[in-house]
């Protein structure tokens, strides 16, 4: 009873959240399918060249160094202004563009597992008990649950935006995906979706179904499946955020990125990746543990 008491105080606050968020989805749906938008320090955006300003160079004209050949992009600003990108990592040899790909997942890979390392560190220092009444089974799957959901949302709400950062055949030499980009986005946008309502299902399910249902192992699973396939999710889309970085691709018409929004949209993407996987973990061994009870 004490436990159910808890659960019902941390909904209550939780749900204005869910209410701020699902009525805003346009501020939460963002770049590249991580559902958090950056801020950019004023001055972060450069503006295209009036009629009466002369071009910059293009960088393979002052380093004689021609850009490796990629397939014309959907929507690139440093393409439409004839020089590379912010990072310049466009303009490089495609073999140091493979190489910054693969590069970039590395990092990424262990920047989640120092988050998720964190995260474990910290349910111990809560207690098991704690932890659990706490975070797992509501305050993580909401918020998570409402952010991909409205990022989700944003798929079809801002289809050509997301549209326009899905790299094109052919991008640092070795992308090569069947579908076209709509495809991609659709289904990624509808897996989101989907996901999202997992979350949120699994962190309201002690109060929108009945006891004797609640105790149901596959009930309690949907939590974790539904975590673990929006990690993979996620996974799965960082092509689209390398793309943005490494070609200075954007959504819609917004103007060139400053390299502080990609560096810390890195860092927010671990940190989502690092979450998702301690919800699977945590979620999935309370659930395994609540049924050999």
């Amino acid at each position: 009873m004490q436990r159910r008491r808890q659960r019902h105080t941390m909904v209550a606050r939780l749900f204005r959240i869910l209410i701020l968020v699902a009525a805003r989805p346009d501020r939460v749906a963002t770049a590249a399918f991580a559902p958090v938008r950056v801020i950019l320090p004023a001055g972060g955006n450069v503006m295209a060249p009036s009629e009466t300003q002369t071009p910059p160079r293009p960088v393979w004209l002052k380093t004689g160094v021609a850009p490796a050949a990629v397939a014309p992009r959907s929507f690139c600003v440093s393409s439409s202004l004839g020089m590379a990108s912010p990072s310049g990592i466009d303009a490089l040899p495609e073999v140091v563009q493979t190489a910054t790909f693969f590069g970039i997942y590395a990092a990424l890979f262990a920047a989640t597992s120092a988050v998720s390392s964190a995260l474990d560190a910290t349910s111990k220092s809560m207690g098991l008990e704690r932890w659990r009444i706490s975070v797992v089974e509501t305050t993580l799957p909401l918020i998570l649950g409402a952010l991909y959901l409205t990022a989700g949302i944003g798929h079809f709400s801002s289809k050509g935006s997301f549209v326009d950062i899905y790299p094109p055949p052919g991008t640092w030499g070795i992308w090569k995906l069947p579908g076209s980009a709509e495809f991609h986005v659709t289904w990624t946008g509808a897996a989101e979706l989907l996901g999202g309502m997992g979350l949120i299902f699994g962190g309201l399910k002690d109060y929108i179904l009945d006891d004797d249902d609640d105790g149901s192992l596959i009930i309690n699973l949907v939590k974790p499946a539904s975590a673990l396939s929006l990690f993979l999710l996620t996974v799965a889309v960082t092509p689209a955020n390398i793309y943005m970085y490494t070609h200075g691709a954007t959504m819609g018409d917004t103007g060139p990125l400053d390299l502080s929004f990609h560096y810390v949209r890195f860092a927010v993407q671990a940190v989502l990746l690092g979450l998702l996987l301690t919800l699977t973990k945590d979620s999935f061994f309370f659930a395994w543990g609540d049924e050999l009870d």
